[in-house]
């Protein structure tokens, strides 16, 4: 809690295949990226919990970097926001990377700038996404899909009962949904 980890990256997964969940939970201090999986495939489920702290970018699923092949993760990835200050929170994976089964995204309370119930950059979600917002403060948009080119194949779920949302759209950020 409270340290400065701005220039790190922490990883639910691997830089190598495995089998069997996984869980990462943040509660306080500076971190870049959060993710659920790690770099390779993930024959399991990912849970990702936000309690504080201040966090650049978090993924339900994996990323792909550093030359390694896009990960793969079977199961389904939730996250869960209940604090902290987060500039983006997504429940699909990162840069390439596929979640196969369904993602969750829950704000409870915290600060962030956009929510994506599935991926970013050219990230694939073959599942149904599925964005619920109890609390908290959006200060752009809740987002039912991914951003930039992500492909969000099944359907797309935003509930908002509370928190302050300026903008909701069912589809995603710079595409469309598949």
């Amino acid at each position: 809690t409270g340290y400065d980890l701005k220039s790190v990256n922490i990883y639910g997964g691997a830089p190598y295949q495995i089998t069997g969940n996984t869980s990462v939970t943040v509660n306080g201090g500076t971190v870049s990226y959060v993710y659920g999986g790690g770099l390779l495939s993930l024959n399991g489920s990912t849970n990702v919990t936000i309690n504080n702290g201040k966090i650049y970018k978090v993924f339900g699923g994996g990323g792909d970097f550093n030359g390694f092949s896009a990960e793969t993760i079977v199961g389904t990835t939730s996250v869960t926001v209940n604090g902290g200050t987060i500039n983006e929170v997504y429940g699909g994976a990162d840069n390439n990377s596929r979640v196969m089964s369904d993602t969750f995204v829950t704000v409870n309370s915290g600060t962030i700038t956009n929510v994506y119930g599935g991926g970013d950059v050219k990230s694939r979600t073959s599942g149904n996404t599925n964005v619920n917002i109890v609390g908290g403060t959006i200060t752009s948009g809740v987002y039912g899909s991914g951003c930039y080119v992500a492909a969000a194949l099944g359907g797309s779920c935003v509930t908002v009962t509370g928190g302050s949302v300026p903008h909701v759209y069912g589809g995603g950020d710079h595409h469309a949904i598949s």
